[in-house]
């Protein structure tokens, strides 16, 4: 028997031996108790062995009658011989008491012997019971593994059939916001289209409005160089006009001026005949060397002319430019 953690005693077998513990098993169930050496005395207590007992208590019994029996033979042969010596009767106890010693001796060790007999026979007896326990055991453990090994199936299959039913919801539930997805992308993807289709209208606008404010200033800017065209063309011949004038003023100063120096001249031919050779001659070298100054003269204001006029052409387009750049 071993004590138990609630305090009881429980009837187990022996499982292992160790060398500072004894595991037992204290169910069918195989359920087991390991106990270590300090606590082998106060944890475990033997089996009575009852045999023994019974074997001395039919000793005591026996030698008891034995012993009764002789005395009362003793009594009898007493009373029946009184003429018998006390010596002989004395004898006669002894022998018998040696006797029934001796049978006692005898049948104690046939006790001994049937003991020993019964001793192995209870071993045999117990190393089969243990052995029937071991196999019961064995098959009610494997019974309960099968029964846990189904039981862990179930669970398995259970688990698994939930397994599939949770992948299903989720594939579900993923599906749908998938097609929610989808149909919100759709949606925006609409929504885009006619932002672009609006952009593209606003685009059109634009164009239209900015083509016929192209053509506007186009227009005007054709105005503006056709006006400037004419200020320039007015101006030039405004200049061309005066210049012409001028020209014409010159040449009239310039025939006074002969005419003047022909009189003058006509006037001296007469008071200077002789000089007058000399002075034709120097007057026509000085006449000859002033035509030639004047043609260079207006040659070069000629040529001057031309070059103000590339100028004022040049400036009018640089100002005609940068309008149009600055338009």
């Amino acid at each position: 028997f071993i004590k138990r953690s609630n305090g009881g005693w429980t009837y187990s077998t022996v499982l292992e031996i160790g060398k500072d513990s004894i595991t037992f098993s204290v169910d069918e169930f195989g359920n087991e108790k390991n106990i270590t050496k300090h606590r082998w005395l106060s944890n475990i207590r033997l089996v009575k062995s009852a045999e023994d007992e019974e074997d001395i208590e039919s000793t005591v019994a026996e030698e008891h009658s034995m012993s009764t029996s002789s005395s009362g033979s003793d009594d009898y042969s007493e009373d029946a011989s009184p003429a018998a010596s006390p010596s002989a009767a004395d004898r006669k106890a002894v022998d018998r008491k040696a006797q029934l010693k001796a049978k006692v001796e005898m049948k104690k060790m046939d006790l001994k012997a049937k003991k020993k007999d019964m001793k192995r026979q209870a071993q045999q007896a117990k190393a089969a019971a243990a052995e029937a326990k071991r196999k019961e055991r064995e098959a009610k453990r494997k019974s309960a593994q099968q029964a846990k090994a189904a039981a862990a199936e179930a669970q398995r299959k259970e688990r698994e059939a939930k397994r599939k039913s949770a992948q299903q919801a989720k594939a579900a539930a993923a599906e749908a916001k998938r097609k929610e997805r989808e149909l919100k992308e759709a949606q925006e993807l609409e929504l885009k289209l006619r932002l672009m289709d609006l952009e593209e209208m606003k685009l059109k606008q634009e164009e239209e409005v900015e083509r016929e404010r192209m053509a506007d200033l186009e227009e005007f800017k054709k105005k503006k160089l056709a006006k400037i065209e004419a200020d320039y063309e007015e101006k030039r011949r405004k200049k061309l006009a005066k210049k012409k004038a001028a020209l014409e003023l010159e040449k009239e100063v310039e025939k006074e001026r002969l005419r003047i120096i022909e009189e003058k001249k006509a006037k001296k031919k007469a008071d200077h005949e002789e000089k007058k050779k000399k002075e034709e001659a120097k007057v026509e070298m000085k006449r000859l060397q002033k035509a030639n100054q004047q043609a260079a003269a207006l040659e070069a204001q000629r040529q001057a002319e031309l070059v103000f006029q590339n100028l004022e052409a040049t400036m009018m387009a640089t100002e005609i430019s940068k309008k149009y750049q600055s338009s």
